[in-house]
């Protein structure tokens, strides 16, 4: 039976191993995941570029609102319920 690592634990992991071009790559896949869903959804944008924070919140990008004052989505409020835009701040 296999042990699943996602994507933010193999960047935790290669990080921990001194593969700082594994990290790179990751960060990089992440980036561009992360503009092609901001593409399609419309309703957000990149406002932070994807970072690998060991120990803190791992590989993330940061998304905000496409348009000033638009609330943040269900489905990215449940991913990170305690940001600002998520509560509402």
């Amino acid at each position: 039976m296999p042990h699943y690592l996602d994507a933010n634990q193999l960047a935790e992991e290669a990080y921990s191993l001194g593969l700082g071009e594994v990290v790179i790559f990751l960060e990089r896949a992440a980036q561009y995941a992360a503009m092609v869903i901001a593409e399609q959804r419309g309703d957000v944008k990149i406002v932070e570029n994807a970072s690998n924070e060991p120990g803190f919140g791992g590989l993330c990008v940061g998304f905000g609102p496409a348009r000033k004052g638009r609330k943040c989505p269900e489905d990215f409020a449940q991913y990170d319920p305690g940001s600002d835009w998520a509560s509402g701040i």
